[in-house]
């Protein structure tokens, strides 16, 4: 690069793998948050399965004791396939709780990265939900009793929303310079 100054495409290169870094350990979580829930999902239409299996496992069952073949190779085979769908059933729902406590984590984590990031590393829709998140710390703030508090949440918030501003001016910019409304 011969020349001092740098083209468009070299900053939006620039920017785009700067604010892909940050973003990075966001994508992550919320890629496993997303596949916990397709799991879940998944894991209850199988469930739905089984239950419907099962309850008509169990009536056929009924009617073969109820004709007193319970010593016969079917009525064995049908116990087994029940016992089997109930335990596949107990795994599912197991599995189904132990993924929806991942998801709570990963959302969690997901905040507390959102929360550590710079503002000028977030998304717009991540600084939409910070913003709503910091108007309702300082909604249930006074400012009489902890005048710190409520300079520190305001200064925050004052600092999302320009940051949304100028991002949306920026976007019209943009927009208008190369006349692409």
């Amino acid at each position: 690069m011969a020349r001092g100054n740098l083209s468009n495409d070299e900053i939006r290169w620039i920017l785009t793998a700067d604010a892909s870094g940050a973003q990075g350990p966001v994508k992550e979580l919320a890629s496993e948050i997303q596949r916990l829930t397709k799991e879940n999902k998944e894991l209850a239409a199988c469930t739905k399965e089984a239950n419907a299996s099962l309850k008509e496992n169990e009536k056929t069952l009924a009617k073969l004791e109820k004709q007193g073949r319970q010593n016969t190779g079917q009525y064995k085979a049908l116990t087994k396939e029940i016992n089997r769908t109930k335990s596949d059933i107990a795994v599912n729902t197991r599995t189904v709780d132990e993924n929806r406590k991942a998801i709570d984590a990963q959302n969690k984590k997901l905040q507390e990265v959102v929360k550590t990031m710079k503002v000028e590393e977030m998304t717009m829709s991540q600084l939409r939900s910070r913003a709503r998140e910091l108007q309702n710390q300082l909604d249930r703030t006074a400012k009489a009793t902890s005048p710190e508090a409520y300079a520190k949440l305001k200064k925050e918030l004052n600092a999302v929303n320009d940051r949304m501003g100028r991002g949306f001016i920026w976007l019209i910019t943009q927009k208008c310079q190369t006349n692409r409304f």
